[in-house]
């Protein structure tokens, strides 16, 4: 138990203080008058933007401490939990995308939905890697990273015109996070990225998803914060001895 705990300080951070900003959002949507996680000029407005920096803080020093990856040439162990999680993930990009491709959506919206719907038929080709222990395609990646970047474009756009503003910041937050946490996933997979870049934006996305859970798109930040929480099994490689059968 102590091991696990020792192995898992930071996710187990993430979760925690992630959970205590969702109950705050809650908390507040339920009796604010405004929209967003806070109204204008509330006290917990300083409390969320404090506890967000603090967290960021001290997440970014933990992941300092974290040894660079190493080069290798052979795979990681297999992972059913990555498996399964990028499963989910794809399930959640691709009735996220139906949806808008039933709103009658704007071209970009239109562009947005198609990819993201091809983006969850690339993560099944990522899940059966993480299921068999084999690096996935860098193509994939870059996949899903386009469709986060698309994706922050159209929220942006969605944003900068909607007068209660706050509602998007965490989404706005947790889709760069996202994205170049698949960037760095990508790199460290081709052996040359470096785990605690990943680690520090994989956690960071983890954390502004739990606190998207209450905004406009909870299925899709749910999807991404459980594709980054899960894809996270399999970071350790596996030794090519035993890779090789040798032991």
């Amino acid at each position: 138990m102590i091991d696990f705990l020792k192995r898992n300080t930071l996710p187990l951070l993430t979760l925690a203080v992630g959970g205590t900003g969702l109950i705050l959002r809650l908390v507040l949507n339920g009796t604010a008058d405004d929209k967003g996680f806070v109204t204008r000029w509330h006290w917990s407005t300083v409390f969320m933007l404090v506890l967000t920096l603090a967290f960021l803080a001290l997440l970014f020093l933990g992941t300092r401490t974290l040894r660079q990856a190493a080069k290798y040439n052979f795979n990681f162990p297999p992972s059913l939990a990555g498996a399964v999680g990028t499963i989910l993930a794809a399930v959640g990009f691709g009735a996220t995308s139906l949806v808008e491709l039933q709103a009658a959506p704007v071209a970009l919206d239109l562009i947005c939905a198609l990819l993201g719907l091809l983006t969850a038929a690339a993560l099944l080709p990522v899940a059966w890697c993480r299921w068999r222990g084999d690096h996935p395609p860098m193509l994939l990646h870059g996949l899903a990273c386009a469709y986060l970047m698309v994706r922050l474009i159209c929220m942006y756009r969605h944003w900068s015109s909607d007068p209660q503003l706050t509602d998007y910041a965490f989404e706005l937050l947790a889709l760069v996070c996202a994205m170049l946490a698949v960037y760095h996933r990508a790199t460290f997979d081709a052996d040359f990225g470096q785990r605690s870049s990943y680690a520090f934006f994989s956690l960071a996305a983890m954390y502004f998803c739990l606190l998207c859970l209450a905004g406009s798109q909870p299925m899709l930040f749910g999807a991404v914060g459980l594709w980054l929480l899960t894809d996270r099994c399999d970071l350790t490689p596996m030794p090519r001895a035993y890779r090789e059968g040798r032991l």
